[in-house]
């Protein structure tokens, strides 16, 4: 459904991919809840993705943010909008172990498997799937009651992204209230 290059990474593209179903198949598997992949190849490592994002649904799209390569957001086959944290990945796949050889290298059977960091409540997202998603500039910002602004003193990571939905609607997020 969707193929981009990771930023700042050489050689590394990421692959959403959606289940082939008729529209009977699609009917009789909703309100289900089934799994959706982000996957994360290496040019060096053609077999194995170095990394496989799991989300609770069909990814239609992602990004990776501009100004931090391992912050992934990815709009989904339900409305909702999830993101992952590649290095809180990284980090919870070594406290486990989970990097068999001593190279410490991804891919292969040392392939790291992440759940979302956050994700967008039902009641708070689209009602139908995202299309498509884009980083705000960092310097341009959105107030809580639709505002624009240019912060005098803009940060230096890009913290705000619009997502648009099959139900006409175009929502604004601030990943710094995410987290919050």
């Amino acid at each position: 459904t969707h193929i981009q290059w990771q930023p700042g990474a050489k050689g590394v593209v990421a692959v959403a991919g959606a289940r082939r179903m008729t529209f009977e198949e699609r009917v009789g598997i909703a309100g289900k809840v089934h799994t959706g992949y982000i996957l994360l190849w290496s040019s060096l490592d053609p077999i194995q993705p170095q990394m496989v994002l799991e989300a609770p649904g069909d990814v239609h799209c992602f990004k990776f943010c501009p100004t931090n390569s391992d912050l992934v957001i990815g709009g989904l086959e339900s409305g909702q909008i999830a993101m992952w944290d590649l290095a809180d990945a990284r980090a919870k796949a070594r406290e486990a172990k989970m990097l068999s050889d001593d190279t410490g290298e991804e891919g292969g059977s040392n392939t790291i498997t992440a759940s979302p960091t956050i994700l967008s409540a039902v009641d708070l997202s689209h009602k139908r799937s995202v299309t498509d998603l884009i980083f705000l500039p960092a310097n341009f910002e959105v107030s809580e009651r639709g505002k624009f602004t240019r912060p005098k003193d803009p940060p230096t990571e890009q913290n705000m992204f619009l997502s648009v939905g099959a139900d006409g609607t175009l929502l604004w997020w601030d990943v710094r209230k995410a987290h919050e």
